[in-house]
């Protein structure tokens, strides 16, 4: 039995039709925030300062470890990422072979069930280390940050926030997209800072290795 690439209302079918022409789409401009079509970014740990202003120019500077020059080019480097990352996934995209996701829905009890790797993170990296040591030992998220609530913004889209955060989780596609025949969850997840400006924009792809088994990173796009 094999278990289709399916997708939720949060993808729009040109992303599924560009998917299949990425080649062509990588090398077209992005118009970000304010007509802006470029992204300045400079290099991690390093001296070096470029401009990117296609989806192929951005990806091969973000393989040479550069990354945005401002808080300006994060924003506008999000919707690069919207447009790119997205349809990278689902070009990859195939069906499974085996599924332990027939009754993941996004909207139940997203604190007990989704991993703590999705929320922000800010803190001394100490301090992440013990919260990601916790939740190893079996502990949820909710568990780990008591703080955090939930709204639920459709069947698709929830949020958990608090005083310090605010993360914006999507449910985009269900497929095999690493590979291994099991299938796989695509999420769009977008931190926010709510004291300052920080702001991530990420997509990450979870799965379950085992029937009734804990939500596991498999992927990770930022």
């Amino acid at each position: 039995m094999a278990f289709p690439v399916r997708w939720t209302h949060h993808v729009e079918l040109k992303d599924l039709a560009e998917a299949r022409a990425l080649d062509k789409y990588l090398d077209a401009p992005v118009v970000t925030v304010n007509g802006r079509e470029k992204i300045n970014m400079v290099e991690i740990n390093g001296e070096g300062k470029t401009v990117a202003t296609t989806p192929r120019e951005w990806l091969e500077l973000r393989g040479k470890r550069y990354a945005p020059r401002t808080t300006y080019d994060i924003k506008a480097e999000s919707w690069f990422k919207s447009v790119v990352l997205p349809k990278l996934c689902l070009a990859c995209a195939r069906p499974a072979r085996v599924s332990h996701l027939r009754d993941f829905r996004l909207t139940d009890r997203p604190l007990r069930q989704l991993p703590l790797h999705l929320g922000l993170n800010l803190m001394e990296q100490s301090t992440w280390e013990e919260r990601l040591a916790r939740f190893e030992r079996g502990e949820t998220w909710g568990e780990i940050c008591p703080t955090l609530r939930v709204e639920v913004e459709d069947e698709y889209a929830v949020v958990v926030a608090d005083d310090d955060e605010k993360n914006c989780i999507e449910l985009l596609a269900w497929a095999d997209f690493d590979g291994d025949g099991i299938e796989d969850v695509l999420l769009s997840v977008t931190n926010y800072a709510i004291r300052g400006t920080f702001c991530a924009y990420r997509y990450v792809i979870v799965t379950r290795k085992t029937r009734g088994g804990r939500l596991l990173v498999i992927r990770r796009y930022s």
